[in-house]
């Protein structure tokens, strides 16, 4: 099993280091139900710290995980272990990003990959980027109750683009202001951690971390450039984040397992939904049985699950699913999971 770690924006709060809250859960896996598991750092932290993580780019994700499968088996093999054949793949909320990124990867370049599929857990992901969080970023009504996603992402696709995507045009004039606390490129550089830069940009802005808007950290005139109607739908905006959406032109054979809470305001449920729609369809439309996309929601709408305390039932129930054979959604349904 590869499993695909969360947000992270601090540059140690990485497996490797022992940082971050999943390792744990990695290492109950294995102690428990008898799993490898290979928890790799992804770029831009640990080791490779000098650069900039690529947040939400599919196919910088996709790659290091993709390419951490081989060198994972030999490790294994080094220290004596058998295995058995099969390779799963999971991770939660970025994690269920780069996940859903490297099955892609992995089903539609099946040639360039020596080690097949077996299944994966796609768990919470913002996988409808042009769509879902787009409208998320751009919703006057919505308080975000971690901002430090955005300038995360902005420096992320900054890094991978370069002036397609240029922070000093992005952001509000007043978060770009260089004070004595410095401003929000230096916050979100990876030295702090997320909370941190949260509580920083409400400093800033004047009010409580948890109730910033995302709309109003943008600059009006980008905005209204690039990510409002109706300049949007032929923007450079949109064509990234089109480029890095991950339900569209291709078709999964191997079972994936949906997880997300109706209620997840950090990553809405309307990203899965729609990733659910389109695989499905494309599924169909070659012949497959869209039955291999097992959506369990967590919880009901109204239930107030939380985009965290979704990750606590999630990420323990993807295990269980994998060790019993991928059962279907009535079967998994009457584990009681």
């Amino acid at each position: 099993m590869v499993y695909s770690h969360a947000t992270e924006l601090k540059k140690d709060a990485v497996p490797s280091a022992f940082g971050g809250q999943e390792w744990p859960l990695g290492a109950a896996a294995a102690a428990c139900f008898g799993f490898a598991v290979a928890m790799p750092d992804l770029p831009g932290g640990g080791a490779d710290s000098g650069s900039y993580h690529p947040y939400c780019h599919a196919k910088s994700l996709a790659y290091a995980v993709a390419d951490s499968v081989p060198a994972s088996l030999q490790t294994l093999e080094g220290f004596g272990y058998g295995w058995d054949g099969h390779l799963f793949l999971m991770g939660y909320s970025e994690g269920g990003y780069t996940t859903l990124a490297t099955v892609k990867e992995m089903e539609t370049h099946a040639g360039d990959y020596a080690t097949a599929l077996t299944g994966s857990a796609c768990m919470a992901g913002p996988f409808d980027l042009s769509g879902a969080m787009r409208a998320t970023f751009i919703d006057p009504a919505v308080l975000y109750p971690r901002s430090y996603y955005l300038p995360y992402f902005v420096l992320g696709y900054h890094g991978v683009y370069g002036p397609r995507l240029d922070p000093l045009a992005v952001f509000a004039p007043i978060l770009l202001e260089t004070g004595a606390d410095g401003n929000i490129l230096a916050w979100a550089d990876g030295t702090q951690d997320g909370l941190e830069v949260d509580a920083e940009m409400g400093k800033r802005l004047g009010m409580a971390p948890d109730a910033i808007c995302l709309r109003s950290m943008f600059n009006p005139p980008w905005l209204a450039r690039e990510l409002d109607d109706p300049g949007y739908a032929t923007s450079g905006t949109h064509a990234l984040l089109a480029e890095n959406d991950l339900w569209d032109g291709w078709a999964p054979t191997k079972p994936i397992l949906f997880r997300h809470s109706p209620d997840d305001v950090n990553v809405p449920y309307a990203n899965t939904l729609v990733t659910l729609d389109h695989l499905g369809q494309e599924i169909r439309q070659r012949g497959g049985d869209p039955a291999i996309l097992v959506s369990l929601p967590i919880g009901q709408a109204g239930d107030h699950i939380s985009h965290t305390e979704g990750a606590l039932i999630a990420i323990p129930s993807a295990f269980p699913w994998f060790y019993f054979g991928m059962p279907d959604l009535d079967t998994f349904t009457r584990l009681r999971w």
